[in-house]
């Protein structure tokens, strides 16, 4: 279905369009995340395709970014979607060696996974973020 939906690349410079639209929106990055701002290393995972994230994850100079491995010219997914638990198989896989401290997602329901790999796990929406406790299994 994701695939399907990206399909109109075909037809556009997919990578210069996020350039520029990251370009726009860097300034609706909660601060947290600004390099200035953490002393950890920063690894973004997301369900978004890669190519989307890479313009702004290089900006905020994130040591590492796992996302769903999409062609740029195609729409075509190369492996699984990264959402729910894959993301967290993802992060096992790439990352073997790491333990995070602070774990940020946006959706409890779709991001627990990741959220109980760390120490301590924020949900961040609408400009605020908060602490929550995870059940862990």
């Amino acid at each position: 279905m994701k695939a399907n939906s990206f399909c109109f690349l075909q037809s556009i410079d997919s990578e210069k369009l996020a350039k520029d639209y990251w370009d726009k929106n860097l300034k609706n990055i909660y601060p947290f995340f600004l390099p200035e701002n953490r002393d950890l290393p920063a690894v973004v995972c997301s369900a978004s395709p890669e190519f989307l994230l890479k313009p702004v994850c290089e900006k905020l100079c994130v040591d590492k970014v796992i996302g769903t491995q999409m062609d740029p010219k195609t729409g075509y997914i190369k492996g699984k979607n990264c959402k729910n638990a894959e993301k967290a198989a993802r992060i096992s896989k790439e990352l073997p060696d790491y333990s995070f401290y602070c774990a940020y997602s946006d959706s409890l329901k779709h991001d627990k996974p990741i959220l109980e790999l760390g120490e301590r796990a924020f949900l961040a929406k609408k400009g605020k973020i908060k602490e929550i406790h995870i059940n862990r299994i």
